[in-house]
């Protein structure tokens, strides 16, 4: 998808005030979730900005491994091992994959 340069600038700065924890309105969440729907790469850029708001100097291991490699979902709750229904595991996963 083509972004116009307008836009991409919106996106960065929301982004950028996104990862620096600063306030963001709902209006402008919702609208930066729909463009990482269609989007794989401002998706990509939202996930290393949610991450971002974390203390990354803090992580080691695996989770800081997990955040350089921009894998796994930053806001994920870890994995309830009662949970046995597999749809319900992924109904937070992204379109794409809900899909397949």
């Amino acid at each position: 998808m083509l972004l116009t340069p307008s836009l991409r600038m919106k996106l960065q700065a929301l982004l950028a005030r996104l990862s620096r924890g600063s306030e963001v309105s709902l209006e402008e969440r919702l609208a930066l979730r729909r463009w990482a729907d269609r989007d794989s790469s401002i998706a990509s850029a939202l996930r290393r900005a949610l991450r971002g708001r974390g203390s990354r100097a803090t992580m080691t291991g695996v989770d800081g491994l997990m955040a350089d490699l921009d894998l796994g979902d930053p806001e994920a709750f870890p994995y309830d091992g009662r949970c046995e229904d597999l749809a319900r595991w992924f109904s937070g996963s992204p379109p794409w994959l809900r899909r397949s």
